[in-house]
């Protein structure tokens, strides 16, 4: 059974800590929307804005992000603006120790377990991953939007930067309402964060009917459970 604390606050209470340097570090992170139960996961460039340095138009901490318009992404939200967030500060990689060289040649050998190793120990160092539910909302203020293009452009400097604010592009902006820390790498260590009056996670007993069922698209027989300290 999992080891779960939960840190319970209101919506001022500011972000644990591990997340907060998570976000800082991270370049970028994985955004899930939905439209119908049909999920949908998108890499992103984003911008962590602190609490208090995005006044007047945000007081508590949230994530920027920008889209254009014609993506699926785009389309979830518009109509249903609940998303998740996975951010983390760690490295994975599937490197085979064969190369594309040559059988039995010594100096790829060891480059490649060099650049292994190396993998390794970078992973080894930060080991940090996090789930964030929260709210967006597509900005349709123009002083807010410019507020916060400039603060995206600045935090992803580079002759590419300016693709992340020009044209029809739409400024996102992600209030966090509760998280899910996995520290240490992984096993059953998980953290819990949320905003007072937050949902709890709706907790799901599936009868032997119910999964034969499911595996013929039907639904009959799942037992939904909500609980109150859940994330």
């Amino acid at each position: 059974m999992s080891n779960e604390s939960i840190m319970n606050g209101d919506q001022e209470r500011p972000l644990p800590a591990e997340v907060i340097s998570c976000l800082k570090n991270a370049r970028y992170l994985h955004l899930g929307t939905s439209y119908e139960d049909i999920p949908h996961v998108s890499l992103m460039n984003y911008t962590y804005v602190p609490a208090g340095e995005a006044m007047p138009y945000e007081t508590n901490d949230c994530v920027i992000m920008t889209s254009t318009r014609d993506t699926k992404k785009f389309f979830n939200l518009h109509f249903n603006p609940r998303v998740s967030l996975l951010v983390h500060d760690w490295t994975t990689t599937r490197q085979s120790l064969a190369g594309p060289s040559s059988p039995g040649s010594t100096s790829d050998a060891h480059s490649s377990l060099a650049s292994l190793l190396l993998n390794l120990n970078a992973a080894a160092l930060s080991s940090i991953s996090a789930t964030l539910n929260g709210r967006a909302e597509i900005l349709t203020n123009t002083a807010a939007a410019d507020f916060f293009k400039q603060k995206h452009s600045a935090a992803n400097p580079g002759s590419g930067s300016q693709c992340y604010i020009e044209g029809d592009v739409a400024v996102i902006k992600v209030r966090i309402e509760s998280a899910r820390i996995v520290a240490d790498g992984g096993g059953d260590r998980v953290e819990k964060w949320r905003v007072d009056g937050m949902e709890g996670t709706p907790r799901v007993n599936v009868t032997e009917e119910a999964a034969s069922a499911a595996g013929r698209g039907s639904n009959v027989g799942h037992n939904v459970r909500a609980t109150e300290d859940g994330v």
